[in-house]
């Protein structure tokens, strides 16, 4: 195997483990996969890539696609595999699973705190600061989205177009660092029904209700990709005409994503110990 042939297996392997931490993030409410692009230093050259899909890949598909796709592949197959594991993790394993994607949050705020202090700092620019860090607050301190989850469980007109819908929203918050995609669906009230459908895709033997499942997540898959795309653009584009501003609004959107992630057991064993 030449040296150009090895380094670019390498590189797909390493964009197939990214995408499938991705993955993983955004089946947990509270983790973003945006913290995590930032935190493996894609988050720019993944938006530069959706947000003008068509001419990057005119420019120079072969070098997109190797990003690309290992990353799409890796994303979607460790959603479809680890929604489960998670949910076990979660269950059994609270505080430690929590604590490590603290871990991965609080890496990727020095590299992103960069990108605000240049060239300089002004007092307005802690505006959306303090903007997106209150937003984070009130989601991590909001239940609206479990006390109205609903299990939808018959793919309805319009319940295809509410999936899609929600699909679409959820996937455009992912792409911003800090709100998770996830967190969203449960606040939206479909986090149950969209998880539950995902973990029924594995069932064995495959019959009605493994069909059922699939074509229950086909208007969100739909909705993600409409997400993606107009998301990117509108986070290309701010960051473009207002960058200072826009990465502290996302600093913001970081550093409040550590109290939705914040294994509130662990709060209480501590307040138990003598």
């Amino acid at each position: 195997m030449t040296k150009d042939a090895a380094s670019t297996v390498l590189a797909i392997l390493k964009n197939l483990v990214i995408g499938a931490v991705l993955g993983i993030a955004n089946v947990i409410p509270g983790v973003s996969g945006g913290t995590m692009a930032a935190s493996f230093g894609i988050y720019d050259q993944l938006i530069q890539l959706l947000s003008h899909l068509w001419t990057e890949l005119r420019k120079n598909w072969k070098k997109n696609l190797l990003f690309l796709l290992p990353l799409g592949a890796g994303l979607v197959i460790s959603i479809l595999l680890c929604s489960k594991l998670v949910s076990f993790l979660l269950e059994h394993y609270n505080v430690p699973t929590n604590f490590f994607f603290i871990g991965v949050i609080l890496g990727s705020i020095p590299m992103i705190l960069g990108k605000t202090v240049k060239p300089k700092v002004r007092p307005s620019l802690l505006l959306p600061f303090l903007l997106t860090l209150g937003l984070m607050v009130w989601m991590a301190f909001s239940s609206g989205g479990e006390q109205s989850a609903v299990r939808y469980t018959e793919l309805t007109v319009p319940v295809f177009f509410l999936m899609l819908l929600f699909g679409a929203v959820a996937a455009a918050c992912m792409i911003v660092p800090g709100i998770s995609g996830s967190f969203v669906m449960l606040v939206l009230g479909v986090y149950t029904t969209v998880l539950t459908s995902i973990s029924g895709v594995f069932t064995w033997p495959i019959d009605g209700a493994t069909w059922h499942c699939v074509g229950m997540l086909i208007p969100v898959g739909l909705g993600c990709i409409v997400g993606l795309i107009f998301g990117s653009k509108l986070v290309d584009v701010l960051i473009r005409k207002q960058p200072q501003a826009t990465y502290f609004a996302i600093l913001g959107l970081v550093v409040g994503s550590l109290l939705a992630v914040f294994p509130k057991d662990s709060l209480a064993l501590t307040l138990e110990l003598p």
